[in-house]
């Protein structure tokens, strides 16, 4: 291994480039992304907790937070690997978990700043994780796999599977009573606790996605080929809702007993006003395909999923309008670029800096990006920068 050098790079931004950006039209906007394979993965799910605090898992290990909306993200690499995260569960602004490929099971208590890896027992792909409280918790997975903890994720325990189909999805609507979907149209009940699990008879033999509980009565499964269940008895009995579609319903979130959104493949929205009995299409991105999505009000939510049409990119939307307008909040760099450490010297002015030298610059709090280069340091990684104010900053790295 070559000798490296560690390096502190002092960016004093002179009075003449601040002008020039403040003036200048920009030629090649970026709005913040973060993959570490310029976009080539996805973002896979997305988890807010309230309006400010979100979080978004994806390939490779990463993991991307933010703390005022989405409005930029920090992007994270958590561990070094090439397994993916693909379920995130929190139940405040500091604690939450992680799931992934090969029984990777994560947990954070500073909001995601740092993360602590969970010896879940198996090296078989998790695919879902729930959380009722800071204690007791399931998650499931390929091969049947099913999960418990009662004490945060330190130890799991492994339950007996009536089914050996890949299990996407877990919901509680209590400490004793919960469900499991997945593959094939297996729909799996417990009612002490996950102990032990039971089948349910589906109106349906459609793969299953997801599920999700709006309260104690009313859930929702979604699934292939436009697959949509209902309960209203606390999963007692299921309905087979006729939405139409033919495209696989990958997630489901409702934020009153009518108001709900399904999001799937080939970048279609729905939405409903009537509780699920009939759904109409409100977005449309042609090329894209849409993993997760999240509202944390009847206006404002957000959507994870991969653009092919933006260079097969991993991408981050945002709605502030009930799901009719969507923004792109981050997707992966087009500029073949690996950035590692961001800062703002203000609320408008931020930087962003990574391999070859490379910085990128914001005048306007992340909505637009122009690239930078300090120069003379082809080569040079940049890990990090701080900045005191919008003017005068620093980076470190090495040669």
């Amino acid at each position: 291994m070559s000798k490296q050098y560690r390096l502190i790079l002092t960016i004093w931004l002179l009075n003449a480039f601040i002008s020039a950006t403040h003036t200048q039209t920009w030629q090649t906007p970026y709005e913040m992304g973060g993959s570490y394979h310029s976009g080539q993965t996805p973002w896979i799910d997305i988890f807010f907790i309230n309006e400010n605090y979100g979080w978004a898992s994806g390939s490779n290990g990463m993991i991307s937070r933010t703390n005022n909306g989405g409005k930029y993200w920090i992007h994270e690499k958590v561990i070094e690997t090439e397994y993916n995260f693909v379920s995130l569960y929190f139940i405040s602004e500091q604690t939450g978990w992680a799931v992934g490929n090969k029984g990777i099971i994560f947990k954070t208590i500073d909001g995601g700043i740092n993360w602590i890896e969970l010896n879940s027992t198996t090296e078989k792909n998790i695919s879902k994780v729930f959380f009722y409280d800071e204690s007791h918790g399931w998650a499931v997975g390929s091969q049947g796999l099913i999960l418990s903890t009662k004490d945060g994720g330190t130890t799991w325990e492994k339950h007996v599977s009536p089914s050996t189909q890949t299990l996407n999805g877990v919901s509680f609507v209590s400490l004793t009573k919960g469900f499991i979907v997945g593959y094939g149209g297996h729909l799996l009940i417990t009612e002490d606790g996950g102990q032990t699990w039971n089948w349910q008879l589906p109106p349906t033999a459609e793969s299953f996605y997801d599920i999700t509980f709006e309260n104690a009565s009313k859930g929702w499964i979604t699934g292939a080929k436009g697959t949509l269940l209902k309960t209203i008895d606390g999963g007692r009995s299921w309905q087979l809702i006729n939405t139409g579609l033919e495209e696989a319903l990958l997630s489901v979130h409702f934020v009153t007993e009518e108001t709900g959104w399904v999001s799937g493949s080939y970048g279609m929205i729905y939405k409903t006003f009537d509780g699920g009995e009939t759904w109409s299409i409100i977005y449309e991105s042609e090329g894209a395909y849409y993993y997760g999505i999240f509202f944390i009000s009847e206006t404002t939510g957000w959507i994870t999923g991969f653009d092919y049409y933006i260079n097969s990119s991993s991408i981050i939307q945002k709605t502030e309008d009930g799901g009719q307008n969507w923004t792109y909040q981050a997707y992966g760099m087009r500029n073949n670029a690996v950035y590692f450490g961001m800062d703002f010297g203000s609320q408008t002015h931020g930087w962003i800096v990574g391999d070859d030298g490379k910085v990128m610059a914001t005048t306007d709090g992340g909505l637009n990006w122009v690239t930078q280069r300090y120069p003379n340091t082809p080569g040079t990684a940049l890990f990090d920068a701080d900045f005191i104010s919008d003017s005068v900053g620093w980076a470190v790295g090495a040669l």
